[in-house]
């Protein structure tokens, strides 16, 4: 008897261990499936942002490219057309041209001519504008221009008033006058033009062909004259241009 009741117990025990055993399997079957079964999303969420960065550097890429590529013009299309009504040409400048007469005022002369001056001294203002170049001389009298004489961008003569130009002088004789007196000079030339120096004395000459003459001369204080001339000079208008 006491063999049986052993024997029922251990049966007993084998069945619910096995019941047991049974339902666990089937519970991790059935877990396995469910995932199995259920959609990855993670994947999918991934590829979204790929695909959406992608395409950000995409859009950044193309604007950089547009940005650095010069040869492709921008249309500007708020701006108004050259050719739409109402809208007026820009007008051409005006050329640049100072009218000056003997009589007018030298220091006017000077100031309305200052940014385009060539050389600018006590007696003498040179510039260049539309019509060419011209001097304006004074005297050292009353702030008066005593005399005007205009040249071509050429340097042809085009005006001399208030003085008459001298035939142009070459070299070779400018150098044969060093040593002789201003007399013998003035003699031959006439009365000089203008005194170029500020306290000292440089008598100077305006020639037919742009070119402007000076003279450094030697000067005796006891009889209070002008005698050899030790230096001999000239320059041309458009040496101006070169000037330092």
């Amino acid at each position: 008897m006491k063999k049986l009741i052993i024997l029922v117990t251990a049966l007993c025990l084998l069945f619910v261990l096995t019941g047991c055993a049974s339902s666990q399997t089937t519970e991790t079957a059935l877990t396995a499936e469910e995932s199995a079964t259920t959609p990855d999303n993670s994947a999918s969420y991934t590829s979204v942002d790929e695909e959406s960065t992608t395409e950000q550097e995409n859009i950044i890429s193309d604007d950089t490219d547009r940005d650095d590529n010069t040869d492709t013009p921008v249309e500007n299309t708020d701006a108004p057309a050259a050719t739409d009504p109402g809208i007026a040409a820009p007008e051409e400048t005006e050329p640049v041209e100072y009218d000056v007469h003997v009589g007018d005022s030298f220091f006017t002369t000077w100031n309305q001519c200052k940014d385009i001056m060539l050389l600018h001294l006590d007696c003498i203002v040179i510039w260049n504008d539309s019509r060419g170049y011209c001097i304006a001389c004074t005297d050292g009298g009353p702030d008066q221009v005593s005399a005007v004489v205009r040249f071509s961008d050429d340097l042809e003569l085009l005006e001399a008033d208030g003085l008459e130009p001298i035939d142009p002088i070459d070299g070779a004789e400018m150098e044969q006058w060093v040593g002789k007196t201003l007399d013998e000079f003035i003699e031959q030339y006439g009365q000089y033009h203008l005194d170029l120096a500020s306290g000292l004395f440089k008598p100077a000459y305006i020639s037919n062909n742009g070119t402007i003459y000076w003279m450094d001369v030697d000067y005796d204080p006891e009889t209070d004259t002008h005698h050899m001339i030790f230096k001999f000079r000239s320059f041309s208008l458009k040496d101006l241009h070169h000037k330092e």
